[in-house]
């Protein structure tokens, strides 16, 4: 989700594209304010972040509070700490082989930014099929079926809170109903196999309205579902208190449920380096009830998406590149330095975010490449990643052969 097009839509005043969609609106019976919809109390609890594999047993956060909940690994077997393949999500993803997900639904407390000088911060709460691993059919098209709201920072005191609604590769649009900060919402995303057509329909249960959008998405694989609080774009994360979700349920079973043979259970948290506990934003709690969570804001400063540099750093005597806040770069040997195996995602992040720019005296291009896992950054027409061991400081991916290839930092004094 871009937040960037959903916002200039709103400001400029655009009807919602209605042409290729099918939207339907209906009034809803208001909630009280402050109804909790079996909400769970927000909790703060340090995330746990894994490097993908088999799954681990789970342990303590950051703060000593343990993970509840399990992730399939590699073998696919629902045990222990969850882990963390996007860095601007938070919340619970469930994933699985292609055509696993029906539906998704959830309810959720929309996030009060409270806006300083910062005039980019943003937190978009929505509930969504595909997205997570995106769609590979048609390649670097992957599709998103999500809907939700967003809670942006327009400039010191002046919050915007908007709902969207998103069939990606498409753009999103925004939907012209009121929503203020602390609304109660309900999302959900269903697919119907006989008509070959997805419906989305989010409520603000606090305002009274309702509004449903249907298209047809061939593409779609069906294989994530996901209740997420996002940093979309080149943004920063807005500062909030928490955003809860309750009733989180996939295929009509809690999300928590696919912890499990077959399945992988993920849960995320926004941050600039998942192996780093300083550069985290927020936290996901635990589940309760395997269906209700909380997300709880950490820290604004740091946590933007905007300030991806790519720099030399020293790596055993060498400049190999590197970008600020998140790790050594890597490319890969095979496939036109695109990775697609099994550990593209999870074990080597592709470095995705459009504002990345040179550091003052770097040589080189930038560019971008399109991949299954979408857009990826690229260096002199190299994609680059991040290996999600590496701590900072270090090049453990460097000369490591995986995926059918081989990973190479890049020596910046052997490029002069």
């Amino acid at each position: 989700m871009s937040r960037s097009r959903v916002v200039a839509a709103v400001a400029a005043a655009i009807a919602v594209p209605l042409a290729a969609v099918g939207v339907a609106a209906a009034g809803v019976a208001a909630a009280a304010p402050g109804a909790a919809h079996g909400t769970s109390a927000p909790a703060r609890i340090g995330p746990n972040w894994s490097s993908g594999g088999t799954g681990q047993s789970g342990s303590s956060g950051a703060t000593g509070a343990s993970g509840a909940t399990g992730s399939s690994g590699g073998s696919g077997q629902a045990s222990g700490r969850a882990r963390t393949v996007g860095r601007d999500w938070s919340g619970y993803a469930a994933r699985g082989p292609v055509g696993s997900f029906d539906s998704v639904t959830a309810n959720w407390t929309q996030p009060t930014v409270t806006c300083h000088g910062n005039a980019d911060g943003v937190a978009a709460a929505w509930v969504g099929l595909d997205g997570f691993t995106l769609s590979p059919n048609p390649p670097g098209k992957g599709t998103t079926q999500q809907i939700g709201a967003f809670s942006d920072c327009e400039g010191p005191g002046k919050p915007v809170y908007t709902a969207w609604y998103d069939f990606a590769p498409s753009p999103e649009a925004p939907f012209q109903d009121p929503v203020k900060g602390g609304d109660k919402f309900r999302g959900s995303v269903g697919y119907d196999a006989g008509a070959r057509t997805y419906t989305m329909t989010v409520t603000d249960l606090t305002q009274g309205w309702s509004r449903t959008v249907s298209k047809q998405v061939p593409a779609a694989a069906r294989n994530s579902a996901e209740a997420i609080v996002e940093l979309p774009g080149a943004a920063r994360l807005a500062h909030f208190r928490a955003v809860p979700f309750s009733d989180v349920m996939a295929n009509g079973e809690p999300i928590g449920s696919f912890a499990k043979p077959g399945f992988t259970l993920d849960r995320l948290a926004v941050g600039l380096n998942p192996r780093r506990p300083r550069d985290i934003c927020d936290t996901t709690s635990s589940l309760t009830r395997e269906r209700d969570f909380t997300v709880t804001w950490l820290k604004e400063d740091g946590c933007s998406q905007a300030t991806a540099t790519l720099k030399p750093e020293e790596r055993d005597g060498e400049q190999v590149l590197a970008i600020n806040g998140k790790g050594t770069v890597y490319t890969f040997s095979k496939d036109n330095g695109i990775c697609s195996g099994s550990s593209c995602g999870t074990v080597w992040l592709p470095e995705a975010d459009p504002t990345t720019r040179l550091g003052a005296g770097v040589p080189g291009e930038l560019g971008s490449v399109s991949t299954p896992l979408g857009p990826v950054v690229t260096y002199d027409s190299h994609p680059l990643y991040l290996y999600v061991k590496d701590l900072p400081g270090e090049a453990l991916g460097n000369e490591k052969h995986s995926q059918g290839g081989t990973w190479h930092v890049i020596v910046i004094a052997n490029r002069r």
